[in-house]
C-alpha cells in the first residue's frame, strides 16, 4: 500500500533484504525520484564488497556521491518546469547520458547541453 511516509534503511538493511530475498541479479540500479539527494557511497560500497555491481540513474541536478566503480547514468530533464540546473560535475562524471529523442528540437537541446558542459563526443 502506498504511504506518504518515508522509510529509512541503512546500507546493511538493504543488503540484508537483498540476501533474504535471494535475488539472482548481481547488478543493482539505484534510481528514483532523485537518488543523488543522499550520499550513496556507503550503500554502493556495501553492495560492491558483496560482489554486486552498482549503477545510479540521476537527473544530474545534485552532486553525485558514490564509489569510483559505480556506473553513472545521467538522464537530464532539459527545460523541465521548476527543474534544477544540471551540474557540470554530473555531466563529466557520467558513464552514459540517457536522453529521449522525439523531435529535432530534442537533439538540439542535447547538443546545447553537451556543449555547455564541454562533454565531447566519444
Amino acid at each position: 500500500a502506498e504511504t506518504s511516509q518515508w522509510a529509512t534503511f541503512s546500507p546493511e538493511d538493504i543488503l540484508a533484504l537483498v540476501k533474504e530475498k535471494n535475488f539472482k541479479a548481481k547488478h543493482i540500479v539505484i534510481t528514483g525520484g532523485e537518488p543523488c539527494m543522499v550520499d550513496l557511497t556507503p550503500l554502493c560500497e556495501s553492495l560492491e564488497e558483496q560482489g554486486y555491481s552498482t549503477q545510479i540513474e540521476t537527473s544530474g541536478t545534485f552532486e553525485i556521491m558514490t564509489t569510483a566503480k559505480c556506473w553513472v547514468t545521467v538522464s537530464p530533464k532539459i527545460k523541465m518546469r521548476g527543474g534544477y540546473d544540471i551540474l557540470a560535475s554530473a555531466m563529466l562524471r557520467a558513464n552514459e547520458i540517457k536522453h529521449p529523442v522525439a523531435t529535432e528540437q530534442n537533439v538540439d537541446d542535447l547538443k546545447a547541453l553537451l556543449a555547455l558542459h564541454q562533454v565531447e563526443n566519444t
